[in-house]
């Protein structure tokens, strides 16, 4: 994350607007179905490091889940675009909470295996 991008954060977490976005994103994607990260980028008009934080934090929660992804071509390169949808089961939630919190777990642990021969385990209890 660049300085500015940093500064540019911690504004917006300052004033509370990251909270109003990712309610303004969730309500959104609730009221009009699927979308992308790209239509939600186009038509929300957030900053796409925003944007992409708060879909991962609400991702995180159960609310939305990735549905399908789209590729497209603009001036020869190639994009991928996850597409979003409301999650209204609340079943449903805690299971997609769970299973993304054990992913966030395994592929931290994926990285400790391949640095556990550097790292101080003494940095890891703390």
């Amino acid at each position: 994350m660049s300085k500015a991008s940093r500064i540019n954060y911690l504004e917006q977490l300052h004033r509370g607007n990251l909270e109003n976005f990712r309610i303004g994103i969730l309500d959104y994607i609730k009221r009009n179905g699927r979308k992308s990260t790209e239509e939600l980028r186009n038509e929300l008009i957030y900053p796409h490091q925003t944007l992409t934080g708060s879909l991962s934090v609400l991702t995180d929660f159960g609310l939305i889940k990735v549905v399908d992804t789209i590729q497209k071509e603009k001036e020869g390169r190639k994009s991928t675009f996850s597409v979003y949808e409301f999650v209204f089961n609340e079943f449903e939630q805690l299971e997609l909470q769970e299973a993304r919190h054990l992913e966030k777990a395994k592929n931290w642990l994926k990285g400790y295996n391949k640095f556990k021969g550097v790292l101080k385990i003494s940095l890891i209890e703390y």
